[in-house]
């Protein structure tokens, strides 16, 4: 995936990630020496994992003109929304808006993570099949034991079989 966002990145008008697709915009480079945003949930470690890059926090999406990135997942409907406002004028985002049910907004407070809930990258968990460990790579919940990895020893288990090809490329970048 990381491989195909660099190989179209000069192709495409905009590109824009949801939640924590910015992950695969920044493992591809595209967001270096840029403002962008993530799920609230992992933006600390989005921000250490990517120091290049400028996390915006407290916000459903991030403009860079060429480049957008949305925090949560609906939010990429604000994000949505502010394309056709930006190709189609204010009006027809309005439109879209109304006809969904939607009420746009760019700014609102993240909340703030259930007592106990934190998000870590924790291998430890994942090979004991701990539902709420995460994924090393995009830290996403682990769900499906049948997508794991071999390294040094240890089992690594990934969400989709696009983390676990990225983590087996460079596995030392995911291992702290």
């Amino acid at each position: 995936m990381v491989s195909f966002i660099r190989h179209y990145k000069d192709s495409t008008v905009v590109t824009m990630s949801v939640c924590t697709g910015a992950y695969l915009l920044g493992s591809a480079g595209l967001l270096d020496h840029h403002k962008a945003t993530t799920h609230f949930f992992v933006a600390d470690d989005f921000g250490e994992t990517f120091p290049d890059v400028t996390l915006v926090k407290e916000v459903r999406y991030v403009d860079e003109g060429n480049i957008i990135t949305t925090s949560g997942v609906t939010s990429g409907i604000d994000g949505a929304l502010h394309l056709v406002e930006r190709y189609s004028g204010d009006k027809m985002a309005g439109m879209v808006a109304r006809g969904m049910q939607y009420f746009p907004h760019r700014e609102e407070a993240w909340p703030i993570p259930a007592a106990g809930m934190k998000f870590q990258r924790d291998a430890h968990a994942m090979n004991h099949l701990d539902t709420s460990a995460s994924d090393v790579v995009c830290g996403m919940p682990m769900v499906d034991k049948k997508i794991n990895a071999e390294y040094k020893g240890k089992t690594y288990y990934f969400c989709a079989e696009t983390c676990k090809k990225a983590f087996l490329k460079k596995p030392e970048k995911y291992i702290k």
